[in-house]
């Protein structure tokens, strides 16, 4: 069997996709998911076992910085599966054109491949899905191989044992065990040999996706441990949703029109007697892995769980690249048959080619830039020092993580994912990164939880309630009451600052500290070049074909537009919400924030025509929010806040106390803690005396996290009323509204019948 044409593609295709990849390398921190979590030994959330292990290999490379090392390897594997897939295409050549010319087809569809954005984004920054691709890539060649006549069965056991192992990687492409077996019992001819075939072959698939289950529970992982996470992951399910049809508008986004048009003209393979059955095999990868990819794997994946959705979608582009090749090959051996005109149709190839890559050049994402280091320092400069950094987005995380090393204003903050705080085997690990500087149960929720929440966060309870029966909630539907515990608990240890993440209760009481959220606050000013550095960032962001860059900022801006308009700075608000849609076009919930802002500030007009330009940019897919409803709401706090500032400026500087204690009332019910603060402020501006005001403003404030000033209100309200210190502690300790003062205070936390010293 000779297959040295196939090689010799291979080889010049890695070379060249190899030069491709490099050129547009990120320098070291980039913005993914995978980097900084491909950096630890024991990571926190869950990432594909092969691609740690590979990673951790790398890393004792002393060549280069750690994140550019794993840039590297994702560089390499790309490469060499780009080189797999011009092995491929020119094994498929090979039945129909010359030795030279199949060789020129199989360069076609490597480097057709490797200039495909997706392909370009995935093989330049560390992630796991270059690894996936390459080991699925190459169980479809050593298959072809396997099939041919008179072919020795290692090459099927070999198939089988990397499709185990891509499955290992990425559990959907345990789909391809029914390709590998149906192919080889309907292409060998009948045998005795071939039940033995069959057998080692499924050996040799269990013996590679197997790897994650033996290596959890060598790690003391339970069976109960590994599935929670394992089925978060799309593993192949029958009907788990409705194929997509429409995959081939998700292909034109990546391919030419013209280009698709020569991949039909290349499944033309598929009725040829002499290419049938391997054009088959790939096509059936193309339809498994992209129109029906959601009919045949779990496709409901939670928001909390990371996911490799570019490996599936990857591959199936592979093979439209592959026929794409072929079907130009084919073409010009139609359309010049002269044996004389060989030369004219390897011109012809290369010409088309040349076209496809320049255009593909043009419009190809980078990540050969700084802009990374730039956001991530800044953000942990913000940082005040010995803090906890939680962010909301995997990104995020990865980012900070990834920087942390090399800035020195990141020692000592420790950094982790909203997400770890919501499941047991997360919080396990992250109890072991904390070593002891936490308080964090392995059980959540513990037995105690929803009587103490009743108390301590009545409305987000009665959500939960809402959404679904209490019996069935999953983890990640009581993120924002995780997040509250994980504060209550060690809000007194260390400062507690928050990036990216999106919480209502959260956003409309913490502090604005630079690009961070800060709860409980602090004394540490907000720095005063934020828009400055926005700008510069922006400025750069403007010359950079990343997509990345634009979610991430997305994800930073959109939490401090939240925060602004929940605190009554509705105009910062739409500034924030006006930059992350211009960074973020496609993007709808820019455009929800930029509503929001318009109606707290009271503008209609231009809350409604956002609010169209939202509802237009959702996908099909999303169940639309009733956002006629979130706007009723934010106009009636418009309006509360009005008729609230009236209230306290009318009759002369003597206001209707009635009223204002009825209103007040609906403020509290609609979080406008701010809002509450200022006008007890004007209140008690008047009538210094007034316990009731000292008292509502007292717990305002332990909500929003300002401890300092609630402290010095309960000790005013002792020094100035007639009310026994005793009985005053006892009412605090009934009311739910100040648990993050009674934890954050040692004297308050050890109460033992005297009452506390309020003033400090």
């Amino acid at each position: 069997m000779i297959i040295w044409p196939q090689s010799v593609a291979a080889l010049c295709t890695t070379l060249m996709a190899g030069i491709w990849l490099f050129s547009r390398l990120g320098p070291g921190v980039v913005f993914g998911p995978w980097q900084g979590y491909l950096l630890q030994n024991r990571p926190v959330l869950q990432v594909p076992l092969l691609s740690s292990w590979l990673a951790q290999l790398a890393l004792q490379c002393p060549i280069g910085s750690p994140p550019w090392r794993l840039n590297v390897l994702s560089a390499i594997l790309g490469a060499l599966a780009s080189g797999t897939l011009a092995f491929l295409a020119a094994t498929l050549a090979r039945a129909m054109v010359s030795t030279v010319e199949a060789i020129f087809a199989g360069v076609a569809a490597g480097l057709l491949f490797a200039t495909v954005p997706l392909m370009t984004y995935a093989g330049t920054a560390a992630g796991p899905t270059t690894l996936t691709v390459l080991l699925a890539l190459l169980s479809i060649a050593f298959l072809l191989l396997g099939l041919q006549p008179q072919a020795r069965s290692h090459w099927l056991t070999a198939s089988a044992l990397s499709a185990g192992l891509a499955s290992a990687n990425h559990p959907a492409f345990g789909v391809f065990l029914v390709l590998l077996v149906g192919a080889t019992i309907l292409t060998k001819p009948a045998a005795s040999s071939g039940p033995r075939i069959i057998l080692f072959m499924v050996a040799g698939f269990v013996l590679g996706a197997i790897m994650p289950l033996a290596y959890a529970f060598t790690s003391g992982e339970s069976l109960r441990e590994f599935l929670s996470h394992a089925l978060n992951s799309p593993y192949p399910v029958l009907g788990g949703a409705a194929p997509k049809f429409g995959f081939a508008q998700d292909l034109t986004v990546e391919l030419a029109p013209l280009l698709l048009v020569l991949a039909l003209c290349g499944t033309y393979l598929c009725v040829r007697p002499v290419s049938r059955a391997p054009a088959l095999v790939c096509a059936f990868v193309f339809v498994t892995l992209g129109p029906f990819l959601p009919f045949l794997t779990n496709p409901v994946t939670p928001e909390n769980q990371m996911v490799d959705f570019e490996a599936p979608r990857l591959v199936a582009l592979a093979m439209v690249a592959l026929f794409t090749a072929c079907g130009l090959t084919l073409l010009t051996a139609l359309t010049l048959r002269h044996p004389r005109s060989r030369p004219k149709r390897l011109v012809a190839i290369v010409i088309v080619v040349l076209i496809a890559l320049n255009n593909a050049r043009a419009s190809a994402p980078t990540r050969k830039h700084s802009i990374g280091e730039q956001l991530s320092a800044d953000i942990l400069r913000d940082c005040p020092k010995n803090a906890f950094l939680i962010s909301g987005d995997s990104r995020l995380t990865s980012l900070l993580l990834t920087a942390q090393p090399a800035e020195p204003s990141g020692e000592n903050i420790i950094i982790f994912d909203s997400q770890a705080l919501q499941d047991p085997f997360k919080r396990r690990r992250l109890t072991t990164v904390m070593a002891g500087a936490a308080v964090l149960s392995e059980a959540f929720p513990d037995e105690n939880a929803w009587t103490r929440w009743e108390q301590e966060r009545p409305f987000e309870v009665r959500q939960v309630y809402e959404r679904l029966d209490q019996t069935m909630a999953h983890p990640a539907d009581l993120q924002d009451l995780a997040l509250w515990d994980f504060i209550r608990d060690n809000c007194a240890r260390r400062p507690i600052c928050l990036v990216g993440l999106k919480s209502p209760w959260l956003t409309a009481r913490a502090q604005v500290l630079g690009f961070l959220l800060c709860y409980p606050r602090t004394d540490r000013p907000s720095p005063e070049n934020v828009q400055s550095r926005l700008g510069n960032l922006l400025t750069e962001i403007a010359g950079v074909r990343d997509p990345g860059v634009q979610t991430a900022f997305t994800q930073v801006l959109l939490p401090l537009s939240e925060c602004a308009r929940d605190q009554g700075q509705s105009a910062a608000a739409l500034r924030y919400a006006e930059l992350a849609a211009s960074l973020s076009p496609l993007d709808p919930q820019p455009r929800l924030a930029i509503s929001r802002a318009a109606a707290r500030l009271g503008d209609g007009r231009l809350a409604g025509e956002t609010i169209s330009a939202y509802l237009q940019l959702l996908s099909p897919s999303r169940t639309a929010p009733d956002v006629s409803q979130i706007l009723r709401e934010d106009l009636t706090r418009c309006a509360l806040e009005s008729e609230f500032g009236q209230l306290l400026e009318s009759d002369a500087g003597s206001p209707n106390h009635e009223a204002c204690k009825n209103l007040a009332m609906k403020l509290w019910e609609a979080d406008e803690l701010v809002v509450l603060i200022r006008g007890y402020d004007t209140i008690l501006a008047r009538n210094p005396g007034d316990m009731d005001s000292l008292y509502q403003q007292a717990a305002a404030l332990a909500q929003i996290g300002d401890l300092g000033r609630a402290r010095t209100n309960l000790a005013a309200l002792v020094n100035v009323g007639q009310t026994a210190p005793m009985m005053l502690w006892e009412q605090l300790h009934n009311d739910g509204r100040f648990s993050l003062l009674r934890q954050s205070s040692p004297q308050f936390r050890g109460f033992s019948g005297t009452a506390p010293y309020l003033g400090s």
